[in-house]
């Protein structure tokens, strides 16, 4: 893997790879890979930016060298990696939010009033709430904040 250090201070080295924009999988490779070598104390892959810094211990020139050793198929590196990976789940969620917030944003911009409304009064029905759509006008709020006006008197 070839690499371009991009800052560096002793004990400490922030590097990019040559991969550019890292998958889940390679990433967590990368990581568990950078942890198993002698002398690492801590190591964070971005995958959005294809960086990893490494915190170390010990020679500059024997950690860049088993860096650039580093092949994400090499079986011995896949063997590292636990099954189930908290970077994969959090992408997998963050796709999911990003899909249902750009479907509410279609939805809210897209229909009419009426579907939205009803559409509301349906997740009411569904959550076992009393819709305030349903309830008589002289009983809905008035006021802000939910307040009811006083009776007449």
């Amino acid at each position: 893997m070839k690499i371009r250090i991009e800052h560096e201070i002793k004990g400490r080295i922030r590097f990019s790879t040559s991969y550019g924009i890292l998958g889940a999988q390679h990433a967590d490779r990368l990581e568990y890979y950078l942890l198993s070598l002698p002398g690492v104390q801590s190591a964070k892959v971005y995958t959005r930016s294809g960086n990893a810094v490494v915190c170390y211990t010990g020679p500059r020139t024997e950690l860049l060298q088993a860096v650039c050793r580093f092949s994400p198929q090499d079986e011995a590196v896949r063997a590292l990696v636990p099954e189930h990976t908290s970077r994969a789940l959090n992408e997998a969620y963050r796709e999911k939010l990003v899909g249902r917030v750009a479907g509410r944003l279609v939805f809210q911009l897209l229909a009419p009033a009426p579907l939205r409304a009803a559409r509301a009064c349906a997740a009411c029905a569904a959550a076992g709430w009393r819709c305030p759509c349903w309830t008589p006008p002289p009983l809905r709020c008035r006021l802000p904040g939910g307040i009811f006006p006083p009776p007449p008197q």
